[in-house]
C-alpha cells in the first residue's frame, strides 16, 4: 500500500494549500495534538526539513505580530498619558528592559533610557504610526489584526494561536487575557509542569509582553481558562533588585528611617536569617533555593485563584468581581487575592498558606522562611504602589494572627482556619473558620454588587432604560457574533459583566452608586478584619486605625531594622 505524502512547500518555495488545509482544520486539530502525531498515526510521509522551516516561518509571523502590538500598546499609553494602575515609571522601566534585553542583575542607566527612546521612535516609523494622535492610536490598537497565510487573527485569539503552536510542536507559548480594563500577554519559551490536576507554564524566556506586564508581576492566571503562567525572568529580577540590592545599598539605612521602610527591612532581615544568610556572597550561593521557594509560593497563589474562583465559589460570584476591576482595584477584587492565598486543598490543589502548613509538617524551617518571604512580598507600604495598600492592609492584619511574640509561626491555628468542608456551600459553612469567613464576605459582597447594578437606570439617546433592556441588548449582540450564551460558564459571565459595567459607565449617572458601595464595603471589611485579628477592645482602643495597629504590632514583635 502506497503511503500518502503531505507536501509542505511547492516548487516556488511557497507553503502549499494542502499543508494550510491541515493547519486550519479544526476537527483534525481536535483529534490530533500535533502534526507529527497526525502523520504517524495515518502513515503520512512529509519532509522534516520543510516542516521545521514552515514552523519557523509561522513562529516569526506570530512573534512579529505580538512585538508590534506591544509597541502600539506603549504608544497608546504615552499619547493618552493614561498609564493605568501600574504607573508610568514601572511601565517604562519594564518595557525598556524588554526591548533592550537588559539583564535582571544589570541596573538601568541614562544611556539605556536614550537608546530606549530612540528605538521607540524608530519602531513607530517602521510600523507607520509615528504621525497618529491619541484617538487614532487607540482605534488602530483596538482594530489590530494580522494574517497567518489567509487566516486572520487578533491578540484576543490566544486559544487558537496556542493550539496552532502546539500542533506545530513549537516551544513558544502565549499567555494572557484581561487585566482590569486592559489586555495583558506574555510570549516566550517555557515548559509545562503538572500541579495536582493543574498544568502550570513556567516561562523561562520572554520574547514579547505588553508594557503593563511589569517585572513585579511574577505570575498570571486566568480562572476561566485555568491557565497559569510563572515568569522566571521576573523571579530573578525580584531576587536581584529586591534581595541582592539590600547589600548593595545597605548604607542607606538611618535611625530616622520611616516606619514603613523600617518594618519592610526588618521582615527581609528576618527572612534572610532563616536562610542563614549574612552577606551578599552567601545569598548569591543560595540563589537557586531562594528562587525555588519564591516561585513555589507564587505558583500556589495562582493555583489558589483557580481553586477558589472556579471550583469553590458559585458562578455568580467571581465573574462580576473580576469585571468590577474595570473601575480599578477594589475591596472585592482584593478579597479574591486574599482567598487565593488562603484557598483550601481541593483535589490536590491548594493556596500558598495550605502549602506552608503541609511543608511545616516535614520541614518547619523551610515553611518559616517561605512565610516571612511572602510577608515581605505582600508588604507594599514602603512603595509607590498605592493601589496595593489595601491588599497589604488585609494580609498584614491576617498574617499577624499567626505570628507569635517570639516570631514563630502558629501553624496549628493556620491549619484550623483553613479547614473546609467541600460538601457544603461556601456561605453555609462555619464562619468561625477564617477561610469560610472570607468566602461568606465574597458571596454577600458580589450579591450586593449585582443588586445595585440590576437596579441602575440607564439613559440612551435621551430615553431612559432599565437593566433588563441592556441585558437583552447584550444577549442579542452575543447571538449576532455567535457567542454561546451560557450562564454557567465563567468565561461567558465575565464577558457579560464586563460589558454590563462598561455600559453603566457609558450610559448611567448611577455609576457613583457602585463606587459608594465599594468604598463603604472597604471600610466595613477592614473593620471586621481588624476585630477578627485584634479583638473589639483593641480595635476600639486604636479608634479602628488598623494601619497604626499593624505598625505597632510588628515593632513589638521585633520585626524591624535594628
Amino acid at each position: 500500500m502506497k503511503k500518502e505524502t503531505v507536501e509542505i512547500y511547492n516548487e516556488k518555495n511557497n507553503i502549499t494549500a494542502q499543508f494550510k488545509k491541515i493547519l486550519f482544520d479544526k476537527p483534525l486539530a481536535s483529534r490530533y495534538t500535533r502534526f507529527t502525531e497526525y502523520c504517524e498515526k495515518n502513515q503520512i510521509i512529509y519532509n522534516k526539513d520543510h516542516y521545521k522551516k514552515a514552523r519557523a516561518l509561522i513562529e516569526d509571523i506570530i512573534c512579529n505580530a505580538f512585538k508590534e502590538y506591544q509597541l502600539l500598546t506603549y504608544l497608546n499609553y504615552n499619547l493618552s498619558n493614561n498609564w493605568g494602575e501600574m504607573g508610568e515609571q514601572q511601565i517604562k522601566i519594564s518595557f525598556c528592559r524588554n526591548l533592550l534585553n537588559v539583564g535582571h542583575s544589570e541596573e538601568l542607566t541614562q544611556e539605556h533610557a536614550t537608546e530606549f527612546m530612540n528605538l521607540i521612535e524608530k519602531k513607530s516609523k517602521d510600523y507607520k504610526v509615528d504621525n497618529l494622535n491619541a484617538d487614532q492610536m487607540l482605534k488602530h490598537l483596538n482594530s489590530f489584526t494580522w494574517n497567518i497565510f489567509e487566516e486572520k487573527y487578533r491578540v484576543s485569539n490566544l486559544n487558537q494561536i496556542n493550539s496552532l503552536l502546539i500542533f506545530l510542536g513549537s516551544s513558544l507559548s502565549v499567555v494572557g487575557g484581561s487585566y482590569g480594563s486592559e489586555k495583558i500577554f506574555f510570549m516566550g519559551k517555557g515548559n509545562r509542569k503538572k500541579v495536582g490536576s493543574q498544568f502550570v507554564l513556567w516561562l523561562n524566556s520572554e520574547i514579547a509582553r505588553t508594557p503593563n506586564a511589569i517585572m513585579a508581576l511574577a505570575a498570571f492566571n486566568s480562572a476561566y481558562t485555568r491557565e497559569i503562567c510563572i515568569r522566571n525572568e521576573s523571579l530573578k529580577t525580584i531576587f536581584y533588585q529586591k534581595w541582592i540590592d539590600m547589600f548593595d545599598h545597605s548604607s542607606e539605612f538611618t535611625d530616622d528611617m520611616y516606619i514603613e521602610r523600617n518594618i519592610s527591612e526588618g521582615i527581609k532581615d528576618h527572612t534572610l536569617s532563616l536562610y542563614n544568610v549574612q552577606d551578599k556572597e552567601s545569598l548569591l550561593k543560595k540563589e537557586k533555593q531562594f528562587i525555588e521557594d519564591m516561585g513555589e509560593t507564587i505558583m500556589y497563589h495562582e493555583v489558589g485563584h483557580i481553586v477558589s474562583q472556579s471550583d469553590i465559589l458559585p458562578i455568580t460570584v467571581s465573574p462580576i468581581i473580576e469585571a468590577s476591576k474595570i473601575q480599578g482595584e477594589n475591596i472585592l477584587s482584593t478579597l479574591l487575592e486574599i482567598i487565593a492565598d488562603f484557598s483550601p486543598n481541593i483535589n490536590d490543589q491548594k493556596g500558598p498558606m495550605q502549602n506552608l502548613v503541609d511543608i511545616a509538617k516535614e520541614n518547619r524551617n523551610r515553611a518559616d522562611r517561605m512565610f516571612y518571604m511572602y510577608l515581605s512580598d505582600v508588604w507594599f507600604f514602603d512603595t509607590e504602589d498605592e493601589y496595593m495598600y489595601l491588599y497589604s492592609d488585609l494580609m498584614a492584619l491576617i498574617l499577624l494572627r499567626y505570628i507569635k511574640k517570639d516570631k514563630q509561626i502558629d501553624y496549628k491555628s493556620l491549619e484550623h482556619d483553613l479547614y473546609f468542608d467541600p460538601k457544603k456551600e461556601p456561605h453555609q459553612k462555619d464562619a468561625k473558620r477564617f477561610v469560610n469567613f472570607l468566602f461568606k464576605l465574597l458571596v454577600s459582597g458580589s450579591t450586593m454588587l449585582e443588586n445595585i447594578i440590576s437596579n441602575i437606570e440607564f439613559e440612551i439617546n435621551g430615553k431612559k432604560q432599565e437593566y433588563k433592556y441592556i441585558k437583552e441588548l447584550l444577549y442579542y449582540n452575543f447571538k449576532k457574533k455567535n457567542v454561546m450564551i451560557d450562564e454557567s460558564s465563567y468565561s461567558f459571565m465575565t464577558k457579560y459583566w464586563s460589558l454590563m459595567i462598561h455600559n453603566v459607565r457609558l450610559f448611567s449617572k448611577d455609576i457613583k452608586s457602585i463606587d459608594i458601595y465599594l468604598e463603604q464595603e472597604r471600610k466595613d471589611i477592614l473593620r471586621k478584619m481588624f476585630i477578627a485579628t485584634a479583638g473589639k477592645k483593641v480595635a476600639e482602643s486604636y479608634i479602628y486605625d488598623h494601619r497604626q495597629f499593624i505598625y505597632d504590632s510588628f515593632i513589638q514583635i521585633g520585626i524591624k531594622r535594628t
